[in-house]
């Protein structure tokens, strides 16, 4: 590869998906996309903060995944949802057990996603906005939070619920 002249490739193809804007009207859009992580195995994962164009008062946060076995520029393979109800997420992170976390930036709210999937559950509010999110070798979990100008460091108990918040 040219350094000076790189070549971008698609290995994945991120789905469009339905959006109903406040008059009610429906688009098929393309998710605004953020962050993304991998798990242990090499599959891919998204954090898609909500569709363009949709109804504020309902909105709509997913992260999607795209099989290693998929990531491919000869022949690249479908994001899919694996996780809903992440409003606003952006940024995402495993910790050690395989639980998904998301930053975002609504409401000062991190969500956590068990390694199968499914719906996401608010793990912790608290006032600020949380745009990026990392694990330490020891599975502590630090937090930006950009209104503040702070940085979040968030002790877990062994099932990956919350045991203590410190802010600097």
């Amino acid at each position: 590869v040219d350094p000076k002249d790189p070549k971008l490739v698609t290995v994945a193809k991120i789905p469009r998906m339905e959006a109903t804007t406040r008059d009610g009207r429906k688009n098929l859009v393309i998710p605004n996309v953020l962050g993304m992580t991998f798990d242990k195995q090499g599959n891919l994962y998204i954090a898609a903060s909500g569709l363009p164009g949709q109804d504020p008062a309902k909105p709509l946060g997913f992260i999607l995944r795209v099989d290693a076995n998929k990531l491919n520029p000869s022949n690249p393979g479908d994001a899919t949802v694996w996780a809903t109800g992440v409003p606003g997420a952006n940024g995402i992170a495993f910790d050690k057990n395989g639980n998904l976390y998301a930053s975002t930036f609504a409401a000062g709210i991190i969500y956590m996603v068990p390694p199968t999937g499914g719906e996401a559950k608010v793990f912790l509010q608290r006032p600020g906005t949380p745009n990026g999110i990392a694990f330490d070798v020891n599975n502590i979990m630090y937090v930006v939070s950009t209104r503040n100008a702070s940085i979040w460091r968030i002790q877990l108990n062994a099932d990956g619920t919350l045991k203590n918040v410190a802010e600097y």
